[in-house]
């Protein structure tokens, strides 16, 4: 909405020919390219600390109870099958 707006009063600083409307409307466009900038990088790096944290996930280990005879195993999250019970403690 903004850069639509600043389009607008562009268009219409073409007919008044004073340089400082030309300036305000850039800086606008500035503005909102800067934002834009800012808030891709701060997404991105949250992107990188969720991938981070998932890694950590899915690199525990925990405890299960598997087979006809209920032995005891250690393995990692992501080997998780249906028909496991988990040993929480």
């Amino acid at each position: 909405m903004l850069l639509v707006s600043a389009t607008i009063y562009l268009f219409f600083c073409f007919f008044q020919h004073d340089q400082s409307r030309y300036i305000e409307t850039l800086t606008i466009y500035g503005g909102a390219v800067l934002a834009t900038l800012i808030a891709a990088w701060a997404e991105h790096k949250q992107e990188r600390q969720f991938l981070k944290i998932k890694d950590e996930v899915n690199n525990t280990s925990v405890t299960v109870f598997r087979g006809q005879h209920g032995t005891e195993k250690e393995i990692l999250v992501w080997e998780l099958v249906v028909g496991d019970i988990i040993s929480v403690q």
